[in-house]
């Protein structure tokens, strides 16, 4: 499975677990560096569901890494 036609399912079936779980054979942070730029090219050329489920995800991974106060 390609990095893209993983993002053309619909925007329910997304998620960060199940994204690197479909990409074994590429390093990790390869996989967590496709993943963020695809949501990325979402969030900036896209509307509606598609873009929101985008930005969620990729608030959701900014808020995960961030180092606590």
């Amino acid at each position: 499975m390609f990095v893209y036609d993983y993002f053309k399912r619909n925007s329910v079936h997304w998620g960060i677990l199940d994204f690197l779980n479909n990409f074994t054979e590429k390093p990790f942070k390869l996989k967590i560096d496709s993943y963020l730029k695809v949501l990325e090219i979402i969030m900036n050329s896209e509307q509606g569901k598609r873009r929101n489920k985008a930005k969620l995800l990729n608030d959701d991974y900014k808020k995960a890494i961030e180092p606590p106060n």
